[in-house]
C-alpha cells in the first residue's frame, strides 16, 4: 500500500493518479480491518491517585494505561 501511495504522490496525470489511490481504496477495504479517519475530543477522569492522567492518550487515539500509577 505505501509503494502505491508513493506512486500516486509522483505521478502528474490525474488519471494514472487516480488508478493507484483506486488501488490503495480497493487493499484498504479488503485487507484493512481499522482505519481511523477522524480524531475527536475526547475527555478522561480519574481519582486523585489515579497518576500521570495526562499520558492516558496515544497517539492512535487510545488509552494507553501502562505509565498510570497509584499514589
Amino acid at each position: 500500500m505505501d509503494g502505491l501511495i508513493d506512486k500516486g504522490r509522483q505521478s502528474y496525470d490525474i488519471n494514472q493518479r487516480k488508478a493507484f489511490y483506486d488501488q490503495v481504496q480497493q487493499l484498504a477495504i479488503d485487507q484493512v480491518y481499522d482505519i481511523y479517519t477522524y480524531y475527536s475530543v475526547v475527555f478522561a477522569a480519574g481519582q486523585s491517585k489515579v497518576q500521570n492522567m495526562d499520558t492516558i492518550w496515544g497517539a492512535e487515539g487510545k488509552q494507553r494505561y501502562k505509565l498510570l500509577w497509584l499514589n
